[in-house]
Parts: structure tokens; C-alpha cells; sequence
């Protein structure tokens, strides 16, 4: 609401928030994802929702996805946490590059 969290929303299970949106899910689902392609501050999206509602992102490759995943956090917040779902073996680089770039304080 006016760019920020509705408040209506912090804390209540993924039904709950669909219903609020007119959406209907089953009771027992646990998180909505909405694909979105902006980073730029006002996509609402793009901001903690403090609730189990996410943003999707593709990316053309492991550059652009780094490179919008430090844009939400710079825009976000410096500090928050990020994660990285790759290889351990086999996607070492990734791995560091990743490390080496992300200013959070938790990279998981």
C-alpha cells in the first residue's frame, strides 16, 4: 500500500494472504511466489514482505543473477541474508564469486 507492506499481511500463513488477493490456493500451502522481471525499487516485489510471499527472478546467466540479487540488496537493505543453491563440488567459482560479492551478513 503506497509502497509499502500492508500490514494485513505480516505474519499470516500463504492461504490467508491469497485470500486477501482474491486467490485460491489450498489451506495447507506454505509460500507464493510471484515471477517478476524488475529489480528497480518500485516493483513492490523487490522489497521484504515480512511474510511467506517471495519474488522470482530468472536470469540469463550466473553474472545477471548476481548482479540483480546485490541490486535488492543494496535497494533492500546491506545486511540481510542471501543464498546460493549450486553444486559444493563441482561449482566452486560460483560458490566464491558469490561470497566475494553479496553484502550480507549471512550467505547461506
Amino acid at each position: 500500500i503506497n509502497g509499502s507492506v500492508n500490514a494485513k499481511i505480516v505474519g499470516q500463513k500463504a492461504h490467508t494472504i491469497a485470500k486477501l488477493a482474491g486467490v485460491e490456493v489450498p489451506v495447507d500451502t506454505k509460500i507464493l511466489i510471484g515471477e517478476v522481471e524488475s529489480v528497480d525499487i518500485e516493483e513492490e516485489f523487490a522489497h521484504e514482505k515480512l511474510s511467506p510471499v517471495l519474488a522470482m527472478y530468472k536470469a540469463t546467466d550466473f553474472e545477471d543473477a548476481v548482479a540483480k540479487a546485490c541490486r535488492l540488496v543494496a535497494d533492500g537493505g546491506y545486511g540481510h541474508t542471501s543464498s546460493l543453491y549450486c553444486n559444493a563440488v563441482t561449482e566452486r567459482a560460483k560458490i566464491e564469486k558469490f561470497g566475494e560479492t553479496m553484502k550480507t551478513c549471512q550467505i547461506g
